[in-house]
């Protein structure tokens, strides 16, 4: 959770031990300071890429927003969709908004149902859209759902049932999406797991492989007996990454300590995800 990663965070730029999160999204959680690193792409890039999308692949041009009021996630997202899309020249027709745990979200989208927006763009997480897509099939309304990499769980169908299908999210992995690097971890995971990894599992092996190469490159100076020294070293390497061919794509960290890499855009369908398009950073 971005919450932990944020004061997890600010501990180890106190303790100065490297720290890499696989999944905090949050432009805050790196802002610590510079021993803090990420793997996976920010909430800012995700909200750009959803609007591009929209506008330009699906040809949407007017879209309302829901959006969880008391979620910092949900809210950076918001912000940087709207913005983006109505720089491209696109309409927000409605602005929406709900507290986390909330269970009927009739009264919003019967508001946003008048309004006749071509897709709602909900930046949040599977356990609310779920239900939103189940409450607005209800009302009768069979637009799009547009969200984040919050979407990817198998729970988002155990709630919402064939009512998610159509929608699209941004994601940070698909295994359709990968090349050699991405299939050899395909293989492997279904192998050990007999199942096919989600996102977060790729982002995982993303964050440790950039520690692992970091570790191996300080050489030396990682195994020294003067610990602060050694943590020194492999924070110098990590802050280096460039060209880092890992599970999700081509990977370099950003003065920030963010990565430069793609994304992928995912339609919800019956069994699963379906690819539909990488978006290079």
């Amino acid at each position: 959770m971005t919450a932990n990663s944020i004061v997890g965070g600010q501990l180890a730029q106190m303790m100065k031990v490297p720290m890499i999160t696989a999944t905090s999204t949050a432009e805050k959680v790196t802002q610590a300071g510079d021993y803090v690193f990420r793997a996976c792409l920010i909430d800012p890039v995700q909200g750009r890429i959803m609007a591009n999308f929209a506008y330009n692949s699906l040809g949407v041009k007017e879209v309302a927003v829901l959006t969880a009021r008391t979620n910092d996630y949900s809210v950076g997202l918001e912000e940087v969709f709207i913005e983006t899309f109505e720089g491209l020249g696109g309409k927000i027709v409605a602005k929406e908004s709900y507290s986390e745990g909330d269970q009927d979200f009739r009264a919003q989208l019967t508001k946003i149902r008048a309004q006749k927006p071509e897709a709602i763009y909900m930046p949040g997480y599977y356990t609310e859209a779920g239900l939103i897509a189940k409450q607005m099939r209800q009302l009768g309304m069979d637009q799009p759902i547009l969200g984040p990499d919050g979407f990817d769980s198998p729970k988002l169908f155990e709630i919402g049932g064939d009512a998610v299908y159509g929608s699209y999210f941004t994601n940070h992995y698909h295994p359709d999406a990968g090349d050699e690097v991405s299939q050899r971890f395909l293989e492997s995971y279904r192998a050990k797991y007999d199942k096919d990894p989600d996102g977060f599992a790729a982002l995982g092996n993303d964050a440790a492989m950039i520690l692992f190469s970091a570790i191996e490159r300080a050489g030396d100076a990682a195994l020294s007996g003067n610990i602060a020294a050694a943590r020194a070293a492999i924070r110098d390497e990590m802050a280096k990454t460039k060209d880092l061919h890992v599970v999700t794509g081509v990977l370099t960290l950003d003065e920030n300590r963010n990565p430069v890499k793609s994304a992928v855009i995912l339609k919800v369908v019956e069994g699963g995800y379906e690819f539909v398009e990488r978006v290079e950073p």
